[in-house]
Parts: C-alpha cells; structure tokens; sequence
C-alpha cells in the first residue's frame, strides 16, 4: 500500500509532463503501479476496512465472545456450529481486535513532576555484598529527593523497624532537612493498618516523622512506578559502586557508599539538563529547617543481671557492676552502643555486638573477686606422683579422679595410693583397668573388686577341706 506521499509525488510528476518510465525510475516503482495510481485518480491512500462478510455478525461474535469467556477457539467452534459460519482464525482475531473485544489499552506512562521540598522516596533491596572478602546479604535502604534527585544509601544486616528509624534519622541529618512527604512502598516496617492511601502508620513513626517535619505516604498496590525516583539508584549502587571496592567492615562501606553518593551530586544528569550540586540549594530553600535537636534513636529493653555478672541482649552478654546482681536494668540500645541504666543513672556503656553474634563484651571494671577469673590447677600432690609412675593405668585413674571429683581428688589420690601398697600388682592393676574402662571412682567399691580377685590366692575356700580334717 502506497503512502499518501507517494501518490501526491506520482500526480506531482505526471502534472509536469514526465512519463511512466520517468516517475517509476525516481520514485523507484514499477511501471505499472504508476498507470494504476493515476488510473485511479485518487491522491489519497483507500482505508483498510474490515472484512466485510463478518460486519453482519458483528453483535453475534460479541455475544458469543463474553459467553465463551473470550475464548476464541470456542467462539469459532460456536459460529460453525450454531450460525454455519465458517471462518478462519486469524481473520476472527483481527476482527475482534477491530471491534476491542479483549484488548487491554494501556494508558501512556505520565510522569510525575514535584516542586522543591516537596517529597522524598524511600525503599530497600536486598545486596550481596562482599565484606572483608565474604559474601553477606545485606539490606540496601536509600532515600532520594525527588527534586534534586540527591541520594543517601547505607547498608544493613536485617531492616526492622529500629533500623528504619535510625537510617531516615541519618538521611535528614546527612541532608539538613526532610522532604514534607516521605513516599513508601506499602511495608509493615513503617505500615499499620491500610495500602495506598488508606495506610495507616505505626503510632513510633507516626511520632518520628513528626519529629523530623514530614509525613508518610504510600503509593497504590502494584504501582511502583510512583517512586520510581529511588528504584534506579538501587541498580546504579549495585553495577557501579560495588565492582572493584573492597570493604574491611559493614562501617567502612557506609562510609564509603555516603561519600560515593555525594561525589555523584557532580555528575551530569540528562533528565535534569545539569547536576544534582545545581539543583540542590533550591530544593534546600523551600524546605523547613531540622529541630534544634534531633535525638539519636535507641530501642529500651527491660533485662536482670544473671548471676555472673552479664545481661544478655541478642545473644549477646555484656558485663554489669557486681553489685547489680539479679537487679532488673533498663538496657538501652543504640545503633553503635549499649548503655546501661539503672533508673536515671549509667551504670555502663560497651559497644554494640552485632545481633546474633553470640560474643562477650567485658569491662574491665566488673572483673570483680570470685568472676570471670581463671582457675589454677593445684600441683600434683606426692601421692599422685607416686601413681603416675607406677603405671599407664594408675596415670588414668588419676586423670579421672581429677575429673570427676573437683575439690576431693587428693585424698581420694591417696586412698588410691594406699590401696596399691596394700595389695598384690596384679590383681590392684586389673581391677583398676576395670573401674577406668567403666568411669568408676568410688574407692570403696574399687576395694571390693579388689578382694574377689585375691580371695582365692590368699585364702581356701570351702570346698578345698574335707569333711574328716580339722577346721
């Protein structure tokens, strides 16, 4: 089919007097597509219309098409069976589309356009990241202004609530302001009740944005689009600022993803026809100042000192004054800190154990007489010694002795040591090899055994005197 243009160009030429061998070498046609265009003396193209034996069973087809549930397939088969029509399955399917039966229109992507201060987006995505040469699977959470497209990134372990809390503290404190809208994808970290605009937020956060000057707002279910401004920096992080980093600690990567972000504010961006650095004061301007004070953000927990001297937060023990043993303390965790405190005062500050490490964290000042002291062995008493040399096995029973009765074991060692003077070798080494091989250390009993095994060597036993002789 000729475009109008064409045929326009083939009357144009034919009005000047040139010929069908002329026209359809400049316009590179044949020569009888020429003669048919100007034997048809229509400048225009003819629209493609539908095909015309289907425009009389244009209501029938829609009928059938929401009775067999715009399944096309039964909609042929029921037209040849009901109607006798028969028709081909691609001319049905052009013809439905034609009519709109079972055509989705997609409306056209918009775009969304903020004034300075107006809004900020916040989400995370979860990273594989290489720390001190092992991979770990981090949480990414970024904020991005959705003016100045200014970006803060940091990464977690887990993002619970608490962690949300102290990464929005950070961001506004790393920018000097809040956005008067924080926009969010619909997540129970900060969500209570609610999607979309019928969310409603949890009472903490509710008060931490208050706090900050902003306040939260989630988009529609499945419309991620609408805070497509903090979507990209995620691929961004991931593809170029990841590769070729290496990152000794967690501390030493959000240290370097915080300086990495603000070395981008320089770099040119297209959609905004300059930079972040550029469009940064304007989006500073309109918005409110921070509060004089912004509080760091902690979680209180209620926890008694054991008996040695610990509290124990996430697997993690860490070490209180002696004299709060069995006490009842309010534990106060920060994101770098734990802070002791019993009522207003602080008993101890350590720094905070990541969660789930089980590890020990000790001051020095609670080392106190009768803990977290190493006990020293007492050196072997003679008696020991004296077992140690007369045999493999009497070196075994020693050991076990010490093992299983701590505190008593010298004197059940010269028990020992007195039983091998008192008795035959063989029968005192036989019978220790028994109470070794079972885990026995009662004396008393190891004596019995003893005395079976040399009653008969010491002794006559009845059998041996006859009823004649004299007892």
């Amino acid at each position: 089919m000729l475009s109008d243009d064409v045929r326009s160009a083939v009357f144009g030429l034919a009005e000047r007097g040139c010929g069908h061998r002329a026209i359809a070498r400049a316009l590179r046609l044949s020569r009888n597509t020429v003669k048919e265009v100007l034997a048809s003396g229509v400048r225009t193209a003819p629209l493609m219309s539908r095909p015309k034996r289907l425009d009389a069973h244009a209501d029938t087809i829609r009928s059938l098409h929401a009775e067999c549930r715009t399944n096309l397939v039964r909609v042929r088969e029921e037209l040849a069976t009901r109607h006798q029509l028969a028709v081909p399955y691609a001319t049905l399917t052009r013809f439905c589309r034609q009519l709109g039966l079972g055509v989705k229109l997609e409306p056209p992507a918009g775009t969304y356009t903020f004034a300075p201060g107006e809004e900020m987006q916040h989400d995370t995505s979860p990273h594989a990241v290489a720390i001190d040469g092992v991979t770990r699977q981090l949480q990414c959470a970024a904020v991005t202004m959705a003016y100045s497209r200014r970006v803060f990134a940091q990464l977690y372990p887990r993002f619970t609530r608490f962690e949300c809390k102290v990464f929005l503290t950070a961001a506004v404190r790393h920018f000097g302001y809040a956005a008067r809208r924080c926009m969010i994808d619909n997540t129970h970290v900060v969500i209570l009740t609610g999607t979309g605009r019928d969310m409603v937020p949890v009472p903490e956060m509710a008060s931490l944005a208050e706090r900050l000057g902003f306040v939260f707002a989630a988009h529609a279910p499945r419309d991620p689009d609408r805070k497509a401004r903090v979507e990209r920096p995620f691929h961004y992080i991931e593809h170029n600022f990841y590769p070729g980093r290496t990152f000794a600690t967690l501390e030493d990567a959000n240290a370097q993803l915080v300086a990495w972000c603000d070395a981008n504010m320089d770099r040119p961006r297209r959609e905004l026809g300059g930079t972040v650095r550029a469009l940064w004061p304007t989006d500073l301007a309109a918005s409110a100042p921070l509060p004089l004070h912004v509080p760091d953000v902690f979680l209180v927990h209620r926890r008694q000192v054991c008996e040695r001297g610990l509290v124990h937060l996430e697997t993690n023990r860490y070490s209180a004054p002696w004299k709060t043993l069995h006490r009842w303390l309010d534990v106060r965790e920060y994101t770098d800190k734990v802070v002791l405190h019993n009522g207003p005062e602080i008993l101890a500050t350590h720094p905070r154990l990541a969660p789930g490490a089980r590890e020990k964290s000790l001051l020095p000042e609670h080392v106190h007489p009768g803990a977290h002291r190493r006990v020293t062995r007492a050196a072997p008493s003679p008696a020991e010694l004296r077992l140690r040399d007369a045999a493999p096995v009497l070196a075994q029973m020693a050991d076990l002795l010490r093992a299983k009765l701590p505190g008593r074991a010298v004197r059940a060692l010269a028990r020992l040591d007195a039983l091998r003077l008192d008795y035959p070798e063989r029968p005192f080494l036989d019978a220790v090899q028994d109470a070794v091989q079972y885990g026995l250390v009662d004396l008393e009993k190891l004596e019995k055994m003893i005395l079976r095994r040399v009653a008969g060597e010491f002794f006559r036993l009845g059998t041996d005197v006859g009823p004649d002789q004299d007892t």
